[in-house]
């Protein structure tokens, strides 16, 4: 079934949490001289490589006292720099330490709204349990029977009572608590995401296992989530054993070109891969900038779940 995630409130207070820092409005410092703030970004500039490292250099341009991050960062891609909102962030707050510029406030206009569908091939645990119930209640009744035998036979034991229930139910709950977590935590973001990047259509998290857990979009979709699961689970293991055995590095994406479309797999931390689904016009520097950025925010969404 396809609901909308979260409602406008919910989305305005994930956005109060998560993105602060791209309403942040910059100036440039008074207290040094041109020649001074040039060579400062020069230093700046020499920690980035090919786009970023000319964006850094034009970045002065931008920042006038009146433009968000956000301004800054659509500004920047209409004029054909390859860079996402968190490359600006990044590249404003090394500027900042650097006291080229300075936070001169935090813009209280709303980002434009849009809303984020999530579709879940999940069933709802209690939905499970409810199936599995029958089953259950026999290997309750077996226990029964067999916790008598045993207090007949070791009558000088004490027995612990262990609650049991099936392997069916427990494999359920794991994925269906990220998906939750997903939900709430990352829908603010990735609605930001859809409205700088139009050439993305959809973003499916799965685990490496094929099993797919969330797809967002930016309107509602029609996708076979267990079969781009499935491809994408086969297509990275194979690729990163062929690329092991050369001695490589790591895999940091894959791209799968169609007749209709790219699609980018990712792998993320802990057995999850990011799927994502762009038209095939689209800017690819620019939308493989803004995967990156977006897998970064959901890996720390991730993170968070596996340490809490």
């Amino acid at each position: 079934m396809l609901v909308k995630t979260l409602s406008t409130k919910q989305i305005e207070m994930l956005r109060a949490m998560y993105e602060e820092k791209f309403m942040r409005i910059y100036e440039v410092s008074k207290w040094a001289t041109d020649k001074e703030l040039q060579s400062r970004l020069n230093v700046i500039a020499s920690l980035y490589k090919g786009a970023r490292k000319n964006a850094v250099k034009q970045i002065l341009k931008y920042v006038d006292g009146k433009k968000s991050v956000w301004d800054i960062a659509i500004a920047m891609r209409e004029d054909g720099h390859v860079v996402s909102p968190e490359d600006v962030i990044d590249i404003l707050e090394k500027c900042r330490r650097e006291g080229i510029v300075r936070v001169r406030t935090v813009a209280q206009v709303a980002l434009p709204k849009a809303e984020v569908y999530a579709k879940t091939t999940i069933a709802e645990a209690d939905k499970v349990i409810e199936q599995l119930k029958p089953e259950a209640e026999v290997v309750s009744q077996n226990i029964e029977i067999l916790k008598k035998e045993l207090e007949s036979v070791l009558s000088t034991l004490e027995t612990q009572q262990v609650e049991v229930v099936p392997e069916e139910a427990r494999a359920i709950s794991p994925l269906k608590i990220v998906e939750d977590t997903l939900k709430l935590k990352a829908s603010g973001v990735i609605n930001s995401l859809f409205q700088i990047d139009k050439w993305i259509s959809a973003l499916l998290i799965a685990t490496t296992e094929g099993d797919p857990i969330v797809l967002f979009s930016p309107k509602p979709v029609d996708i076979n989530q267990a079969e781009i699961a499935a491809a994408s689970s086969v297509i990275l293991a194979t690729s990163s054993k062929y690329v092991e055995s050369f001695g490589k590095k790591p895999i940091r994406r894959i791209l799968v070109l169609a007749d209709k479309g790219i699609m980018v797999i990712k792998p993320l931390i802990n057995d999850y891969l990011l799927v994502s689904l762009i038209n095939r016009e689209a800017k690819l520097g620019i939308v493989l900038r803004d995967i990156e950025w977006i897998s970064n925010e959901i890996t720390n969404v991730l993170q968070a779940k596996v340490s809490s």
